[in-house]
This record gives structure tokens, C-alpha cells and sequence, in this order.
């Protein structure tokens, strides 16, 4: 090969990066810190309920096995240990856990028990009891108080609401009247003007609008009682007597 010759070299990709693969390893460790330090924490639990091995009837044994049993688990869920476990390794550590914490849960119930007899106990339970109730009347005056505030609402908006339509009502007294002296061109008494219409008191769901004034009509002057008749098809339709 001449000096003066360079020597193709094949191009080699880049290494894969591992970084796609890194991810839920990293998620799946933050996920077993989590368990481990869960079964931590009831191990601290379980630590400050030593004070109590003195009280009558307390599972003494159940307390040193939950909490051998916290330690153990706390460790083997922990990611140095937890991943060099083989794959049965793996779901003995789970299951362990679930053990663990049934054992925790049966210790506990047992401890409440016969910590409650005791003197201090008692004592601790019935603070409890009075917090509770606390804690219960202080929801009941909340939801009392939000209950207060949402009639007063309501009664707000149907105040306005019956304001605005008794500040309608002059207004559609007086197209009633254009609506009485159109309907009664073709009828025998025929309404030529109103005069001095006022709103009439005592209005019901079945008469929302009631009016009356001064008619002169075809037939001589003559009072005029008119307004709005609501049906039970939900129509409201004008209607109108002589009295």
C-alpha cells in the first residue's frame, strides 16, 4: 500500500445509551425506599411501645416478633438487598411484608386492648374520645354554617328575583293592554283605551301578573280586570273580565 494511500476505516455507531433503561430502575428503587421505609416507621412505632411491656395482659411476644419481623422486611426491601434477590427472592420479600403487617395489625389490636384497661390508658382514650367529639361538633358547625349560607343565598336570589318582576310588572300591564285592545277589535265590546292602570296584590303561580284600569270601550266606561293566566300546559295566556 503506498504512503501517500489512507485506509478506509468502517464508521462505528455510537454505543446505545442506557439512559431509557435506567429509568425504571430508578423509579422501581424510589418505590422499594418507600416500602422499606414504611416498615421502618412501624419499627419506630413499635420501639415506643416498650414503655408499655409492664402493662397487664400486653402481647409481650407479639412485640418482639413485629418487631424482628419490621427489621427483617425493612431490609430485605431495601434496593442494596432487594435487587441482588433472585426472583423468588423477590416475592418472598413481598409476601413477608403482608405477614409482617398483619402481625403488626393483630399486635396492635391486642396492645390498644389491654393498654386501655390501665389507669393512663383510660385516661388517653378518653382524651381521645373528647377530641373526637370536638373535632365532630366542629364539622357539624361548619356544615350548619355552610347550610346557613347557601338558604341565605337562595333566599337572596328569589328576594331579587321577585324584585325584578315586580319592577317588570307596570311594564307588561301596559303590553296587556295593547294585547286587550288588539284581541278585541273583532269581538262586541271593543277596548279603545285604558286609563289608570295599576298592579293588582294577591298574585299566585296561577295568575303571575294581575292589572286593572279604567276602561273606555265601545259599550261606555267601564273597570277592566286583566292580567296573566297560567296553564297547566305551562302556557301563560292574557285574559280579562268586566267585574
Amino acid at each position: 500500500m503506498s504512503e501517500n494511500q489512507i485506509s478506509s476505516v468502517p464508521h462505528l455507531p455510537p454505543p446505545a445509551s442506557d439512559a431509557p433503561r435506567k429509568k425504571p430502575f430508578i423509579l422501581f428503587s424510589i418505590i422499594q425506599w418507600v416500602v422499606a421505609g414504611f416498615f421502618i416507621l412501624l419499627g419506630l412505632v413499635l420501639i415506643a411501645d416498650l414503655r408499655k411491656l409492664g402493662v397487664p395482659g400486653a402481647p409481650v411476644v407479639l412485640l418482639w416478633v413485629s418487631l424482628g419481623a419490621m427489621i427483617v422486611v425493612a431490609l430485605l426491601h431495601a434496593p442494596p438487598a432487594f435487587f441482588r434477590l433472585p426472583r423468588i427472592g423477590k416475592i418472598s420479600a413481598y409476601v413477608a411484608a403482608l405477614v409482617a403487617f398483619v402481625v403488626f395489625g393483630t399486635y396492635a389490636g391486642q396492645m390498644r386492648e389491654a393498654y386501655s384497661k390501665t389507669p393512663q390508658g383510660a385516661k388517653e382514650a378518653a382524651a381521645e374520645a373528647a377530641a373526637d367529639r370536638q373535632a365532630a361538633t366542629e364539622r357539624a358547625a361548619e356544615a350548619a354554617r355552610l347550610k346557613a349560607a347557601d338558604e341565605a343565598r337562595e333566599r337572596e336570589l328569589a328576594d331579587k328575583k321577585l324584585a325584578d318582576l315586580e319592577a317588570q310588572k307596570p311594564g307588561v300591564c301596559k303590553i296587556l293592554v295593547d294585547q286587550m285592545i288588539a284581541q278585541t277589535k273583532s269581538e262586541g265590546v271593543q277596548i279603545i283605551e285604558v286609563n289608570n292602570v295599576t298592579v293588582e296584590p294577591g298574585v299566585d303561580e296561577t295568575h303571575p301578573i294581575s292589572c286593572s284600569g279604567d276602561a273606555i270601550t265601545s259599550g261606555g266606561n267601564m273597570r277592566v280586570e286583566f292580567g296573566l293566566e297560567h296553564t297547566p300546559q305551562g302556557k301563560d295566556l292574557l285574559s280579562f273580565r268586566f267585574p
